[in-house]
């Protein structure tokens, strides 16, 4: 049976879509020979999003829905994450899939700094509507994992430093206590690796903020494991006992619940 909240959020997705053909709005930052695959472009969040063809509104709607609702805490206050992310004006790239994704790159890979423009990738087919039919199985939408990533380093890091110096604290202790595992993935070697612990880059402790707050969600507490055992702890009570630094510095900055 399909979920009772889909076609209520289904709905109000619709209502929100905003986005209009490529060729009708001008697009920031990016070379005019990397756009010619995107179909769709939606700056009305103050954010850049490309889509390519195949890319259905509601799936637009719904990126930029989670993107304003982790942001809800901070408009609601001074709006300084916001501001920050405006000024930098990041792009999101919603490819099909990732044989899509590396197509784009291998044609375009000299101009994957785009001036110094952020861009954040992120795949149709890892987008899984909250309260849709697909959610209900295995999938894990990774949507938020992504968005995420965009919010911390155009937004957090650049409004509140001393929050951001908290966390990789926090993210460094957590990798000495094998709570949190950060993987190096070789494509020359199927199965990972787990990082050293003093190879800690922003990008692993983006990432521990990443998981940290799908626990918070709930977006692992039916699976079996935390990104097959990257994060020790399933649940936010689970995170709040195990890990209260990072439980901590999600709440001084997080909405408490999305999909309200």
């Amino acid at each position: 049976m399909m979920n009772k909240l889909f076609p209520v959020i289904f709905f109000s997705l619709m209502l929100m879509v905003s986005a209009v053909g490529a060729e009708d709005v001008e697009i920031r930052c990016l070379p005019e020979e990397t756009t010619e695959i995107f179909e769709t472009v939606d700056n009305s969040a103050g954010i850049q999003i490309l889509a390519t063809g195949s890319v259905q509104a509601t799936e637009m709607a719904y990126v930029k829905d989670i993107y304003n609702q982790l942001l809800m805490r901070d408009d609601n206050s001074e709006g300084r994450i916001r501001a920050a992310i405006e000024r930098e004006a990041p792009t999101i790239l919603i490819f099909e899939d990732a044989d899509d994704m590396d197509e784009f790159y291998e044609e375009h890979w000299d101009n994957k700094t785009f001036g110094g423009c952020y861009v954040q990738e992120l795949l149709q087919e890892e987008i899984i509507i909250h309260g849709s039919p697909a959610a209900q199985y295995e999938f894990v939408d990774t949507t938020l994992n992504e968005i995420v990533y965009l919010i911390h380093l155009n937004g957090i890091k650049k409004a509140y430093p001393s929050w951001d110096q908290r966390l990789q604290r926090a993210s460094k202790k957590a990798v000495k206590d094998m709570i949190y595992k950060p993987k190096l993935f070789d494509p020359e070697e199927p199965d990972p690796e787990y990082l050293p612990q003093d190879d800690h880059d922003i990008s692993t402790y983006s990432q521990y903020l990443a998981v940290g707050l799908e626990v918070y969600y709930g977006y692992w507490k039916d699976k079996d494991s935390v990104m097959s055992g990257g994060y020790e702890f399933p649940t936010r009570e689970a995170m709040q006992e195990g890990d209260p630094e990072l439980f901590n510095l999600i709440e001084e900055i997080f909405p408490q619940s999305l999909f309200k």
